[in-house]
């Protein structure tokens, strides 16, 4: 922990520019990794709780649901009434579905022309806050919708500038804060990754047909420095949470034949916990899907994510993803939602896709919740006739049980009857159950003979069996195919976080970019700097922000926090602090750790520790040692450093 007053870290000057900093740990720190041998099977590991995860809780969260909304006040509302649906946008609910595609559930509205360009804030009303800041409220009604997403381009805003969501008639239910700059360097992270022209930041989805972003500014700054566009809102016509409501083109649930997953308790109940409905949205369309949360060989919690290529193939698409957790039935064939169910809205980043197993993978930017399970896999092939069954969310509906039998291998022919690679799906008879749009991205599981089961391949598609005629087929993309193209995340070859020693300075410093290591080595940080032989494996559920003072003001040297309160408040403290003053500036996302858990790490972490120089005290630049190796800092807190204990937690 660190008191207010304290300065902190800081140590070489930065190496390499900030953007390629953000733009290798945004893509999950796998700038130089090598595909690795391939594992014959993956086991599955359950997530215990964990401290709050890298990005704001969702409503979902009780917690969440029991804060204090400031921006509660009417008075500072600027409202827009968007009206009823016209005859041009109900043409687009009522688009059939594809089974081969994902389920449809809300459509793209435009603004007034006013919003769709610059905001002129001069028109809206401004509370003014203790401590110099100010608010205001832009709240957005689109008639008959049951929930909605708002569409953000922001081009500029200052740091500390916050985003917040919710509905003005459940103000308690609140998504946020969101740091506006981090916003943009997210949209221009996307830009660079995708096919987006202009990529929007889209909102967590919200209940109700009105939605409103709060906005507030800090001590300093002016409305007119905040450069924001409105462009449009996606309006969702089905409830994500509200079963029984029906949407304006009366989509119902799932077909009556569907399986209850709960009614096969406990026996499917991990494989249940690793999979999670997914909202995601595309040029002010929103869609639904099915994916799964998958383990990986290093088993150290790094939320990867599996589901459909097309589902989402894209990077902007990925960065909309919310997922929900849990999502099904309080008791077999209750039809009623659990009181367990999560809904985060972290986005994802999309490390690999293709057409050929119609894979798309991700990594997480939210840790799962606990409870969830990181599913494992098998890359061996499978024998004629073994069962099979998948869980899925068909129509959206409550998590359902599906069973096959494997048929054989096969290829499939897209719209215009061209083959993908031969023999890349599984082809796979019904026996119990049938599959809809919804289901799509959803996982194929095997049982072995202790009754463990595995992930052997996401759905594509299938000949759209009814409860009247079930005896059809579905696709699989090969899982063991897929591997091939994602080895390198699954069973990477470990980058490690080393540490360096400067004697003149008595700093240490780490790094995982080894670039930047052997910058360090060739004496580019200036003298005296070298490796101490400390370190330890990156990887975990969480980023480790990294911050740096400066050579003057300073301080001249580095801290790192796996801690997303402690990060956001550093992140606070440098928005509210002069440049001319010392403070901790934000540097990038520099590795992963997993948080440790009432101040231990899970089982098959290790943990890693924290010492610190006493430096603002002592009237010094602050400095910290991180390591792993307990006689590593025993050695410095015998020279009369603090020991902080175990601070994050490491693969093994």
């Amino acid at each position: 922990m660190y008191p207010a007053s304290r300065n902190f870290p800081y140590t070489p000057q930065r190496l390499k520019s900030f953007t390629a900093m953000v733009l290798c740990a945004s893509i999950a720190f796998v700038c130089n990794m090598n595909l690795a041998t391939a594992a014959s099977d993956t086991p599955a590991i359950k997530v215990d709780p964990l401290p709050t995860p890298f990005a704001p809780k969702a409503a979902s969260d009780a917690a969440k649901r029991a804060v204090t909304n400031p921006h509660s006040d009417t008075k500072f509302q600027t409202k827009v009434q968007l009206g009823i649906v016209a005859p041009v946008e109900k043409k687009r609910l009522n688009a059939g579905q594809d089974h081969e595609k994902a389920l449809r559930i809300g459509f793209g509205r435009d603004m007034p022309q006013t919003y769709q360009t610059q905001i002129d804030w001069s028109s809206f009303k401004w509370e003014q806050v203790a401590g110099g800041g100010q608010r205001t409220v832009l709240s957005i009604n689109s008639s008959q919708a049951a929930a909605m997403r708002v569409g953000l381009s922001i081009d500029a805003a200052p740091a500390g500038v916050e985003l917040r969501f919710f509905s003005s008639s459940h103000p308690g239910i609140l998504f946020g804060p969101y740091l506006a700059a981090e916003q943009i360097m997210q949209q221009q992270h996307v830009q660079k990754h995708s096919t987006s022209s202009k990529p929007i930041f889209w909102s967590p989805v919200v209940e109700g047909d009105e939605i409103s972003v709060g906005i507030s500014l800090p001590a300093g700054v002016q409305p007119a420095q905040v450069l924001m566009s409105v462009p449009s809102v996606s309006h969702l016509y089905r409830s994500i949470e509200k079963l029984n409501d029906k949407s304006t083109n009366q989509v119902g649930d799932s077909l009556s034949c569907e399986k209850d997953v709960v009614c096969k308790l406990p026996e499917w109940g991990d494989v249940s916990s690793s999979v999670a409905k997914i909202i995601f949205t595309e040029a002010g369309s929103s869609f639904l899907c099915t994916g799964t949360l998958l383990n990986n060989v290093a088993q150290d919690y790094t939320p990867y994510f599996l589901t459909a290529n097309h589902c989402i193939s894209d990077s902007a698409a990925a960065a909309t993803v919310n997922t929900y957790w849990f999502f099904q039935s309080s008791a077999c064939n209750s039809n009623t939602l659990s009181s367990s169910y999560k809904h985060l809205t972290g986005g994802a980043s999309l490390l690999a896709a293709s057409t050929d197993t119609d894979f798309s993978f991700m990594r997480l930017r939210e840790a799962p919740p606990a409870g969830a399970t990181y599913a494992g896999w098998q890359v061996q092939p499978l024998n004629t006739g073994t069962s099979a069954s998948s869980v899925h969310h068909p129509m959206g509906d409550l998590a359902k049980l599906t069973s096959y039998v494997f048929s054989q291998y096969r290829s499939w022919n897209d719209a215009s009857g061209t083959p993908s690679q031969a023999n890349s799906h599984i082809e796979t008879l019904l026996s119990n159950g049938v599959t809809e749009s919804g289901s799509s991205g959803a996982g194929l599981w095997v049982t072995d003979s202790n009754n463990i089961k595995r992930l052997v391949g996401q759905l594509h598609g299938g000949s759209d069996a009814t409860c009247q005629n079930p005896n059809g087929h579905d696709l699989y993309g090969r899982f063991d195919f897929t591997y091939q193209k994602i080895s390198s995340w699954l069973n990477p070859t470990a980058q490690y976080v080393v540490e360096f020693y400067n004697s003149n300075l008595d700093h240490y410093f780490i790094t995982a970019d080894a670039a930047e290591a052997t910058q360090i080595d060739q004496g580019s940080a200036g003298p005296g700097w070298s490796r101490t032989g400390q370190s330890f494996k990156s990887g975990g559920s969480a980023p480790v922000c990294r911050f740096y003072g400066s050579m003057s003001p300073g301080p001249n040297s580095h801290f790192y926090t796996v801690n997303t309160d402690e990060c956001s408040g550093l992140k606070d403290l440098q928005a509210s602090t002069p440049a001319s003053q010392k403070r901790w500036n934000f540097e990038s996302l520099d590795f992963y750790a997993s948080p440790p858990a009432n101040k231990t790490c899970l089982s098959g972490l290790v943990p890693v520790y924290r010492a610190y120089n006493n430096g603002f005290a002592l009237g010094k630049d602050s400095n910290h040692r991180i390591a792993r190796d307990i006689g590593a800092i025993n050695q410095v807190v015998a020279r009369g450093w603090i020991d902080e204990g175990i601070v994050m937690c490491a693969p093994q």
